[in-house]
């Protein structure tokens, strides 16, 4: 994909708890982008996918964040991770793209 100019966004990479940091560190250095679902932050995928989100925002691995909002129990689940440290960590101590065009 990125031969022909694509630029791979991979969805919520904090569900895919087999993979390590090593692996997801090796998919950002081929440049792959990564989309965190804030909901995670909260344990709702369960405590591995709340630790790999965590772990991803230590490393400053995450690019886009997204609500996840499919039906109201992801509303109440949307509304304890705004108050998750890590949501913080990750909107104010993470490089914004700031609208740069993925090109």
């Amino acid at each position: 994909m990125i031969d022909y100019g694509y630029k791979p966004i991979l969805a919520h990479p904090e569900r895919y708890t087999y993979m390590h940091l090593e692996q997801f560190k090796l998919l950002r250095d081929w440049g792959c982008n990564f989309q965190l679902n804030t909901i995670s932050l909260t344990g709702y995928y369960g405590s591995a996918s709340k630790k790999i989100a965590e772990e991803l925002i230590d490393n400053h691995m995450i690019d886009f964040i997204s609500s996840d909002m499919h039906h109201m129990r992801h509303a109440a689940a949307f509304e304890d991770a705004l108050k998750m440290d890590y949501l913080e960590k990750l909107m104010f101590d993470s490089p914004p793209l700031k609208n740069n065009l993925l090109l």
